[in-house]
């Protein structure tokens, strides 16, 4: 027993780390994300863009400051303002996922692809998630 020193009601040790579990979590993402958001940044720069990259890594970004946001306890928006970058971003990623369909699949419906787009879809839904969390935050 290692923590048998300290008291259930104590503010340290394990269960400090209980209560915190969700925060640190949240702050992983935070910096996860923040990484892939500077990647896709970094590969606009590399080739010719078209115009649905550049407006993913806007959603991208906007995602981004939403987590931070929610992570942090920062009110930079108002609510409605939370819901208008939620829907923009929303239907930002069902158009991106459309398109990339279409322009590089051939509307060919392959296993890579499937799985890549669900890949996607689930790594972006906790920052979903934050959007709408803070919309509903008064």
């Amino acid at each position: 027993m290692l923590d048998s020193h300290i008291s259930p009601r104590s503010s340290s040790g394990i269960s400090w780390l209980k209560g915190h579990k969700k925060i640190i979590a949240w702050k992983v993402y935070f910096y996860a994300f923040l990484c892939m958001t500077l990647l896709s940044y970094a590969g606009l720069m590399g080739e010719k863009a078209r115009l649905i990259d550049i407006l993913d890594t806007l959603a991208s970004s906007a995602l981004l400051v939403a987590i931070f946001s929610y992570t942090y306890k920062k009110r930079l928006f108002s609510s409605y303002g939370w819901i208008f970058i939620g829907l923009f971003c929303l239907s930002e990623n069902i158009l991106y996922t459309y398109l990339t369909h279409i322009t590089l699949h051939e509307n060919s419906p392959s296993t890579t692809y499937t799985f890549g787009t669900i890949l996607i879809w689930l790594i972006n839904l906790p920052a979903f998630i934050t959007l709408f969390l803070n919309a509903k935050q008064k």
